[in-house]
C-alpha cells in the first residue's frame, strides 16, 4: 500500500453576508477586486500555492454563503477544516457580534477532534471605508474578543486597497500547518470496491451464458448423434482429440493458468477459435480485475473453468444426452438456429447498409458541392440584375419617347390655332 504525506489545506471563510469573504479570497488568490457586490450561493472556492517556512503547500479556500437559508449546508463543507477565518465589517457593529455564533456554529458542524485549540483568524474587513470615519468596532475591541476565546490572531484588513491580506493569509497557513498532523494519506492499489463488484456480476451472468452454451449439445441431442457415430467409425483424429482435451484439463485446474486452456483449445480449432478465444479473455477477467490476487472471486471462477472444460469436453467426444420434455428440447434445438440465422440476419443488414452508405457517399459526390451553388446563385442574381436594370432603362426611354410625342402633339396644335 502506498502512501503520500497530506499537502492540502482546507480553510474555511465565515461572516455574515456582504462583509467581504469573496472579496478577500480573490484579492489573495487572483490579486482582483470588484466593486460589484454578488452574493455567494452555496459554497465556492479557490487554491493556492504557497509555501510557508520549507514546505509548498496547496490552500484550498471555501468561500461559504453568510445567508442564513445557505447555513443548513455548513456540515458538508466545514468538515476536514484545517483552518476557519472569521470575516466581519468593521463598519458594522451586527457583524462583529455575530462571530461568535459563527464560530459556535463551526465547532459544533466541523466536530474539530481538539475544538479548543483549533485554529481561528478573525478579520476586520472594509477599513477603507470613508477613510475609517464610519468604523464602528475598534481594533481594541476586537482584540479584546480575540484574547478571550484563546489568542485569535485579528488583522484589519481592506479587501480593495490589499491591506495585510498577505499577511493574514501567511497567519492562516501557519496556523493550518502548526494544527496539522502530519497525518498519512493512504491510496489503494488495488480496483475500486464497487467497479470490481459490478465485474463480479457481469462475469457471472457471462459464465452462466457460457456454461449453457457449452451444454446445449448435450440437451439438445446433438451430442449424441454426432459423437456415436465417431464411435461407431472411428478416425485418425481421436488420438489428437483424447491429448487436446487432456491438455485442456490439465491447464484448467491451475490457478491463473487456466485461461490457457481455452487459449490452447482456440490454437488447436480452427472453426470454433472465436468461442474458445472468448472463453479465455472471461476466465482471463477475476485475475485482470484483482490484480492477479488469488480472492475468493478467482477461485470460484477456477472452479466453473474446470467444470466448463469438462462440460465442453462431453459435448464434442461423448455421446451423451439428458432426457428432457420434447417442448423443451425442441426450444433450445432452435437456439442455435436463431443463432445462427440471427448472425446471416446480422451479415444481410451490415451489407445493405454498406451498400446505402456507398449509394449515399455517390450521391453526395455527384450533388454539386456549396460553393458552386454559391457561385451560381451569384451569377443567377447578378444576371436578374442586369434584367431588371435593363428594364428600367427601356421604360426610361419609352416614357421619354412618349413625352416628345405628347410635346410634337402640343406644338402642332399651337400651329393649327394660328
Amino acid at each position: 500500500m502506498a502512501s503520500r504525506k497530506r499537502t492540502l489545506l482546507k480553510v474555511i471563510i465565515l461572516g455574515d453576508s456582504g462583509v467581504g469573504k469573496t472579496s478577500l479570497m480573490n484579492q489573495y488568490v487572483n490579486k482582483k477586486f470588484s466593486s460589484q457586490y454578488k452574493a455567494t450561493i452555496g459554497a465556492d472556492f479557490l487554491t493556492k500555492e504557497v509555501q510557508v517556512d520549507d514546505r509548498l503547500v496547496t490552500m484550498q479556500i471555501w468561500d461559504t454563503a453568510g445567508q442564513e437559508r445557505f447555513q443548513s449546508l455548513g456540515v458538508a463543507f466545514y468538515r476536514g477544516a484545517d483552518c476557519c477565518v472569521l470575516v466581519y465589517d468593521v463598519n458594522s457593529s451586527k457583524t462583529f457580534d455575530n462571530l461568535e455564533n459563527w464560530r459556535d456554529e463551526f465547532l459544533i458542524q466541523a466536530s474539530p477532534s481538539d475544538p479548543d485549540n483549533f485554529p481561528f483568524v478573525v478579520l476586520g474587513n472594509k477599513v477603507d471605508v470613508e477613510g475609517g470615519r464610519t468604523r464602528q468596532v475598534s481594533e481594541k475591541k476586537a482584540k479584546q474578543w480575540c484574547s478571550a476565546k484563546g489568542g485569535i490572531p485579528h488583522f484589519d484588513t481592506s479587501a480593495k486597497e490589499d491591506l495585510n491580506v498577505d499577511d493574514a493569509f501567511a497567519t492562516i497557513a501557519r496556523n493550518a500547518l502548526k494544527n496539522e498532523t502530519e497525518e498519512e494519506l493512504y491510496i489503494p492499489e488495488t480496483v475500486d470496491a464497487d467497479l470490481y463488484g459490478s465485474l463480479q456480476t457481469g462475469c457471472g451472468i457471462a459464465f452462466m451464458l457460457a456454461l449453457g452454451f457449452s451444454a446445449l449439445p448435450i440437451l439438445t441431442g446433438d451430442a449424441w448423434e454426432r459423437n456415436e457415430r465417431r464411435y461407431l467409425s472411428p478416425n485418425a483424429d481421436e488420438g489428437a482429440d483424447n491429448i487436446r482435451w487432456s491438455v485442456m484439463g490439465v491447464l484448467s485446474v491451475l490457478p491463473f493458468i487456466n485461461p490457457m486452456a481455452w487459449v490452447f483449445a482456440a490454437l488447436d480449432d480452427e472453426e470454433a477459435s472465436t468461442l474458445y478465444w472468448s472463453f479465455a479473455f472471461l476466465y482471463a477477467l477475476p485475475y485482470l480485475g484483482n490484480g492477479f490476487e488469488l480472492d475468493g472471486f478467482a477461485i470460484v471462477s477456477l472452479l466453473v473453468c474446470i467444470l466448463h472444460v469438462q462440460v465442453e469436453r462431453l459435448a464434442q467426444t461423448e455421446p451423451v444426452e439428458i432426457e428432457l420434455p420434447s417442448v423443451l428440447r425442441t426450444l433450445l434445438a432452435s437456439i442455435p438456429r436463431a443463432v445462427r440465422s440471427l448472425g446471416r440476419y446480422g451479415s444481410s443488414l451490415g451489407g445493405e447498409v454498406a451498400e446505402r452508405t456507398r449509394s449515399a457517399e455517390e450521391a453526395r459526390r455527384r450533388r454539386p458541392d456549396r460553393k458552386f451553388l454559391e457561385e451560381r446563385s451569384r451569377e443567377a442574381r447578378a444576371e436578374l440584375e442586369d434584367f431588371d436594370r435593363r428594364r428600367r432603362e427601356r421604360q426610361a426611354e419609352q416614357r421619354r419617347l412618349w413625352q416628345q410625342q405628347e410635346q410634337q402633339e402640343q406644338q402642332r396644335e399651337k400651329e393649327r390655332e394660328r
